[in-house]
């Protein structure tokens, strides 16, 4: 009998354990309902952010990983040699994490992790927010579970939820968050521009603003009353200084191999403020691309060669002068008229 008692007795504790850590479970679950804050962390003031990746075969870690930093009240790539981050977007990242919800958590054990790919060391991207160097969250990305839909899970938290963010909007290169447009010059500002090469010609282009501000057309400095302006040339060359993008940002220091002390193009770009900024662009080395310095920053930037290609049209020789088609020959005169042919004479019937 006492014996009997014994193995009830060992039975209810199970059960009583086992109970307990049920509850804790749906406890733990309850804590978060669906629809509440995936994030729960205050993000709004971080100072930085981290978006690392999967590295390519044989690259280094930190070759899939940007570090945005603020600074003076502006975000900055500083894994990109401090490069500004494009107008807005580390902001509108931290209001998207912020306002992730959750739903109903689609696994709940640390087994599951690495099946949906958000474990600490297998993940698609892993996405850490700070402030004054403290962590405020962390987020690992897995793969897609629908359309604009991602497997993800918080830091220190083993439940894995569906959340609105792709993982391809959190690129793992620089180029994806710096400001790529920041060497633009919108061509209504326009006033001024010189082009020219190593020891060779320099060809200056100006126009005068009226007072209500509307431009005036292009002259050509040195250009014979007689010839014209080809506005197609030039309307080209300012739509590619007003569109420059830059591919990426090469370093802050000078390479001998980019040549920039052997420009095949320098661009003097004046607005209508009087302030003016010398593009020089250069052919490297080696590699299908060009290396471009601004006078206005810091950067040697990397540019393709069709964001290059109206601009070195633009300089080429007479390309900015209109081309006159030659008239046609007038007949001299005093030639011979041909014969008209002879009246047809009406016969009557």
């Amino acid at each position: 009998m006492q014996r009997g008692t014994s193995i009830l007795a060992v039975a209810l504790c199970i059960q009583l354990v086992i109970a307990r850590a049920l509850a804790m479970r749906k406890d733990r679950l309850a804590s978060r309902p669906p629809n509440s804050a995936f994030v729960t962390a205050p993000i709004a003031n971080a100072d930085r952010i981290v978006v690392e990746g999967k590295p390519p075969a044989g690259k280094p870690a930190d070759s899939a990983r940007v570090d945005m930093v603020k600074e003076n009240g502006a975000w900055v790539v500083e894994s990109a040699y401090g490069m500004p981050v494009a107008a807005n977007k580390a902001d509108e990242l931290l209001k998207r994490l912020a306002a992730l919800r959750r739903g109903l958590p689609i696994a709940d054990t640390a087994g599951a992790l690495k099946r949906f790919k958000v474990s600490r060391d297998d993940f698609e991207r892993r996405v850490t927010v700070s402030r004054a160097g403290k962590a405020l969250a962390t987020i690992y990305l897995g793969e897609t579970s629908g359309p604009h839909k991602t497997d993800a899970r918080t830091g220190g938290a083993h439940a894995v939820y569906a959340v609105d963010l792709p993982v391809y909007e959190l690129p793992t290169d620089a180029n994806g968050w710096f400001d790529d447009e920041l060497l633009q010059v919108p061509p209504d500002v326009l006033a001024g521009i010189s082009l020219g090469g190593a020891g060779q010609r320099t060809e200056v282009l100006t126009r005068q603003f009226a007072a209500n501000k509307a431009p005036g057309p292009w002259e050509l400095k040195g250009l014979a009353k007689a010839r014209q302006v080809d506005d197609a040339v030039v309307s080209a060359l300012t739509r590619a200084i007003a569109e420059l993008r830059v591919e990426a940002a090469l370093g802050d220091q000078p390479n001998p191999a980019w040549r920039t002390n052997e420009p095949v193009l320098t661009l003097t770009i004046e607005n209508t403020a009087g302030k003016s900024v010398t593009w020089t662009i250069a052919k490297p080395q080696s590699g299908d691309f060009d290396v471009l310095k601004s006078s206005d920053h810091p950067w040697y930037f990397s540019l393709t060669d069709a964001e290059v290609k109206p601009l070195l049209d633009a300089y080429a020789p007479g390309a900015l002068i209109a081309k006159v088609e030659k008239a046609a020959k007038m007949p001299k005169t005093g030639a011979k008229k041909p014969a008209t042919p002879a009246k047809m004479q009406h016969t009557g019937s």
